[in-house]
């Protein structure tokens, strides 16, 4: 019996993978399997932007991108998107390096003083002040601290045109391209965290291992069957995983997945093995080898 980690399928028949490498998602669904992952959140830096640490190990070395991967596997079903925040691009030139600044409404000028209005607790006089430290209430002379006053709003004072007005308008500057440009013109992306759905990782595995195997064989011209019918020397029809021919010639395939059922899957394929005229191997995973006589693997 062959021994490989088992890896598939919970999918329609008609599922293929799309442009991402077959070997990319393997290796991904591998690595959340071995290191038991239950979500796969972004993080950010200046010279990667979001990215998504665990993914981008898989996509530097399959050279494809990790949004790929996980859009993928979020198709398959084996991850859920979920909103985690969203962040500002630039429209000309896509970075994320993005600088945010507020001007003013009326000349569009970025000299602003924001400053807070409260009311003294003591008089009921409304005050405007850049910050309390320092502060005396206008009417009554008293010091404004904390304690004695009552927070009413914020407000935003132009050092240019004179202006006052409680909501600036948002502008940002790009530190890649120097683009500057407003709130309407601006790229939003959402930025998602994914939900691993552990019950789906193993069924997919497998399907993916089985679809893997298929190409391999495909590149060589060879015929292959998924879900195949073989007959049996007995004259019971076995169902197979994969069925590759040649010619005359032809070799089944099964695959186990690690699952409760996966020894009783194994017992059924060896005894299948038994009964079939031509070759037929199983692949499971390395654990169950252990656990089965040497001599019923037909070794």
């Amino acid at each position: 019996m062959e021994s490989k980690v088992s890896t598939t399928a919970v999918f329609s028949p008609t599922w293929k993978p799309s442009k991402t490498p077959v070997e990319a998602l393997l290796s991904m669904l591998s690595l959340i399997a071995q290191e038991k992952l239950e979500i796969l959140k972004p993080e950010f830096s200046e010279e990667l932007g979001y990215f998504y640490p665990e993914v981008l190990r898989v996509a530097a070395k399959y050279k494809v991108h990790d949004s790929d991967i996980l859009e993928e596997l979020v198709r398959m079903g084996v991850l859920e998107k979920q909103y985690h925040e969203s962040a500002v691009l630039c429209p000309k030139c896509g970075s994320h390096r993005v600088t945010a600044k507020l001007k003013c409404p009326y000349c569009s000028s970025e000299r602003l003083v924001k400053m807070i209005v409260v009311s003294h607790l003591k008089c009921g006089t409304i005050n405007t002040v850049e910050r309390l430290e320092g502060a005396v209430c206008k009417k009554c002379g008293e010091p404004l601290r904390t304690e004695n006053v009552a927070l009413v709003g914020t407000l935003y004072s132009c050092m240019d045109c004179g202006s006052r007005f409680e909501v600036p308008h948002p502008s940002f500057k790009c530190r890649s391209c120097g683009a500057a440009f407003d709130h309407k013109d601006a790229r939003l992306m959402a930025i998602y965290s994914y939900i691993v759905k552990q019950d789906q990782i193993q069924s997919v595995l497998r399907r993916l291992m089985i679809e893997q195997v298929k190409e391999l064989a495909e590149k060589k011209r060879l015929v292959v069957e998924t879900s195949g019918s073989v007959d049996g020397r007995s004259g019971f029809k076995h169902t197979v995983d994969v069925l590759v021919r040649n010619g005359r010639k032809q070799l089944s395939l099964d695959l186990v997945s690690r699952s409760p059922q996966a020894m009783s899957e194994v017992l059924s394929s060896i005894a299948k093995a038994h009964d079939l005229i031509d070759e037929h191997i199983v692949f499971a995973p390395e654990e169950l080898k252990n656990k089965l006589d040497q001599s019923q693997l037909g070794k």
